[in-house]
């Protein structure tokens, strides 16, 4: 019985091991850049105005701790929030869920939006060169896909953004001001490069028609100079004249 018990003991131990090297190996980082509030708080709705950010791909010491439910006090903004530290500073951060900024979403939703197993090399595999260093400065430039901003400035508030796929984004920059995220056709911030080109296309389209109906009128006028010549000379007659006018009317 005691043997069966120690076997029993030693599996149990085992297994504890092999899940704290698992849970040990299984890296976090953050998922965009999150702006950093005074002393170490931030909040999942990111206001753009602080002094500081936590670049996207920081990686996460441990697991971060969610607070659900948690009755107000004087330490304390919200009930809802989580604890993480970043790494290699050791530094520890708070991040607050406030409900009526977050309609249909829960603070463990924006746990799986703001820590994810990838760095930052692969969260902007594919991006373009521009896209990668606007994320790095924390700044939003003409040309970024939907993606780029995501890294860039975190998720819009769904208050006033109730779909990704919406062309339009609101951003909080702080408490009274907010930021608008315009997408073109092409899902990228900036003017509309589509039309552009093909108002251009056009303009070029109707100035070769231009062109080659001038030189159409040009040949014209030399070959009715010409038969008016003719006829003024007696070369032709009156009705050669008129025959030939017509023909030269008609392919006009």
């Amino acid at each position: 019985m005691r043997c069966l018990i120690k076997m029993i003991l030693t599996i149990l131990i085992l297994l504890s091991i092999a899940a704290v090297n698992c849970y040990a190996s299984d890296k976090l980082y953050t998922a965009y850049n999150i702006w950093k509030w005074g002393g170490y708080n931030n909040a999942f709705i990111n206001f753009k105005g602080g002094r500081s950010m936590i670049p996207a791909g920081t990686e996460i010491k441990d697991r971060p701790l969610i607070f659900e439910n948690q009755p107000y006090n004087n330490n304390q903004l919200h009930p809802q929030h989580v604890l993480y530290k970043t790494l290699p500073d050791n530094k520890n951060h708070r991040i607050h869920f406030v409900l009526r900024h977050h309609r249909k979403k829960t603070i463990k939703d924006y746990m799986g939006y703001t820590f994810t197993p990838k760095n930052f090399e692969e969260l902007t595999v594919g991006m373009t060169e521009a896209e990668i260093d606007a994320i790095k400065k924390g700044v939003i430039v003409d040309g970024m896909g939907k993606e780029a901003v995501l890294i860039c400035y975190g998720y819009p508030i769904e208050r006033h953004t109730r779909s990704l796929d919406s062309n339009v984004w609101i951003y909080y920059m702080n408490a009274r001001t907010q930021k608008r995220i315009q997408f073109n056709s092409k899902g990228r911030t900036g003017p509309e490069i589509a039309t552009m080109e093909t108002k251009s296309q056009q303009t070029v389209m109707e100035t070769d028609l231009e062109t080659e109906n001038q030189g159409a009128n040009t040949d014209f006028e030399k070959k009715f100079m010409l038969l008016q010549k003719l006829l003024d000379k007696n070369l032709i007659t009156q009705e050669e004249y008129d025959k030939k006018k017509a023909v030269l009317l008609e392919d006009l």
